[in-house]
């Protein structure tokens, strides 16, 4: 069973989401971070984990996930969802307005 597979049918523990977001593939992060904000999962290493990534936001191939949006942009737009302040975090207070409004307008979309 691939983990896409394992993430669809619920069949996964905290642990298994902390594996998965540390993985380099951008379909296993998109579809774990969309699995956490669907069963609205604030266990405090995930959180952790997802703050750990939301540094990282270069234009690099390894980063970059659907568009100009890199894996931190979709790490920060998940804390969001979540009900996390983002403005209690340095990965967020370092963008400026027009990169904050793009986590934003992430956030509120349906592309996550």
């Amino acid at each position: 069973m691939t983990i896409i597979e394992k993430l669809n049918n619920g069949q996964y523990e905290i642990g298994d989401l902390e594996n998965y977001l540390s993985t380099g593939n951008a379909i296993v992060l998109y579809n774990t971070m969309h699995e956490i904000i669907d069963k609205k999962i604030t266990d405090p290493i995930i959180i952790q984990t997802l703050i750990s990534i939301s540094g990282r936001r270069e234009q690099t191939l390894e980063d970059k996930m659907l568009g100009f949006y890199t894996v931190g942009d979709f790490a920060l737009a998940t804390l969001k969802k979540l009900g996390i302040d983002l403005a209690s975090l340095k990965e967020y207070t370092r963008l400026d307005s027009f990169e904050k409004e793009l986590i934003d307008e992430l956030a509120e979309s349906g592309d996550l």
